[in-house]
């Protein structure tokens, strides 16, 4: 079963890693943002209807709260230009962007919200050989990594965007870390994501019952494969017609 796991999982992240890393735009700023695929499936519909790094950038009633693998490698240093590339090593001072980044620049464009960005402590080895592994025991042993902050003026915040990769179908490990330590009770949530085929898998429920209280609306969720030009102006048009 281990190893059936280890397989799927290794396709869904190394299909979704290529697909991000493609993606890059020249002249686009610099904020974190993310990606998804056809317009019709971008319809949100695959969301349930019910009811930062630890870095903020800032003020109001919005926040965004994203966990990118790109932004959780740790070392680079010893990859070539092409694997950092189909990597989408996107961190916030960096000048490229993956889709997830770009869907929460929209956000922040929009909606004048902050940016929180989810940091693990240990990030994972750039080495994706090493890093499936350690996700995947993760997932299985329910060992939730350690975050390197949490978001301090939560009470703030009325809305909250939350975007992540569809991992196995799942939330990634830290983001049940996350709402561990982040009480989103009376919070309307919004989900946001990148997929390769699963939509939103078993998300939506996850994040319902990690965050009972909270009011978890319809999302925007993307194949991963698409492009950064046609995420940003898919997820803009569903912003316009949803907010």
């Amino acid at each position: 079963m281990k190893k059936y796991m280890m397989t799927l999982l290794a396709v869904l992240l190394l299909t979704a890693l290529a697909g991000c890393g493609n993606n890059k735009q020249a002249g686009q700023p610099s904020a974190p943002v993310s990606n998804e695929t056809e317009k019709a499936e971008n319809t949100g519909m695959d969301n349930d209807n019910d009811s930062t790094s630890s870095e903020q950038e800032s003020s109001g009633n919005v926040l965004v709260a994203y966990f990118a693998y790109s932004e959780n490698m740790g070392d680079t240093s010893g990859m070539d230009v092409d694997a950092i590339t189909s990597a989408s090593l996107n961190r916030p001072t960096d000048n490229t962007e993956g889709n997830l980044q770009i869907m929460a620049q929209v956000i922040e464009e929009k909606e004048g919200a902050d940016i929180f960005h989810i940091l693990m402590t240990e990030p994972y080895a750039s080495d994706y050989s090493t890093m499936l592994p350690t996700a995947i025991d993760q997932m299985e042993n329910e060992d939730w990594p350690s975050l390197q902050g949490k978001i301090e003026n939560l009470d703030d915040y009325d809305v909250i965007y939350l975007g992540l990769p569809v991992w196995n179908a799942e939330i990634p490990p830290a983001l049940h870390t996350f709402l561990a330590e982040n009480d989103l009770s009376g919070k309307t949530v919004v989900p946001f994501g990148i997929h390769l085929g699963s939509r939103f898998g078993r998300m939506i429920d996850q994040i319902k019952d990690l965050a009972p209280d909270a009011t978890v609306v319809e999302g925007f969720t993307v194949n991963a494969e698409t492009a950064n030009e046609e995420v940003r102006s898919q997820f803009s048009e569903w912003m316009d017609e949803n907010r």
